[in-house]
């Protein structure tokens, strides 16, 4: 079942969208060798749903079906084919991002999630930030990473994507954005959360430059 699901991911992702964002939407990648790692999880802005089709495009094909997108409980589950859809088509896994029980819990969820061989999504502003500037992180993605101090992060910054597919808007817009992938990193375990987590956004906003 999990061949059928990992041929499905490459068909939707790599043959479908990868070209749709291309050539209509007008995606551009700044690649890094980065992605051919073996473990690692990604660390990225998010201002639309395209961001996660975006970054499953762009990945290698041996790398699609074990890249986990890490999603809201609350959002992506209030409607039952909507959660089996993103299970479906996007391999998401789902945390509960409200309750306080539910972050030592998502924690864990997402340990289990990369000691079964995958790879983790993460988008630490932790929902849509409508514009190009990156928002506050929340301290879950530090909290992994300490976690897995041997996983390295791979920052990626996504330029301009909220005009494709603008908040609240269900209709996609061809809009140039750009998608730049930047060298994997380690955390010190050492640092402080509130340190380590303003060198994590820091690595990503730096990505705007280039």
């Amino acid at each position: 079942m999990r061949k059928v699901h990992a041929f499905l991911l490459i068909i939707i992702h790599k043959v479908i969208m990868y070209p749709f964002l291309r050539v209509f939407i007008g995606m551009e990648v700044q690649r890094n060798q980065s992605l051919f790692l073996g473990k690692y999880i990604i660390v990225s802005n998010h201002s639309s749903h395209t961001d996660t089709s975006a970054i499953l495009s762009i990945l290698p094909l041996s790398k699609i079906h074990k890249l986990r997108p890490v999603a809201a409980q609350d959002y992506f589950t209030k409607n039952k084919l909507f959660k089996i859809f993103t299970q479906l088509f996007y391999n998401a896994i789902f945390i509960d991002r409200v309750t306080k029980d539910g972050k030592q819990n998502s924690i864990n969820i997402m340990a289990q999630t990369i000691d079964r061989g995958d790879n983790l999504l993460i988008f630490p502003e932790g929902s849509r930030v409508s514009s190009d500037k990156v928002g506050p992180f929340k301290s879950g993605v530090i909290k992994i990473l300490k976690e897995k101090p041997e996983i390295p992060y791979i920052p990626i910054y996504i330029d301009s994507s909220a005009n494709t597919l603008p908040k609240g808007d269900g209709l996609l817009i061809p809009h140039n954005f750009k998608v730049v992938i930047g060298d994997a990193k380690f955390i010190d375990p050492k640092m402080n959360d509130e340190e380590s987590l303003k060198k994590i956004r820091d690595s990503v906003v730096s990505l705007a430059s280039l």
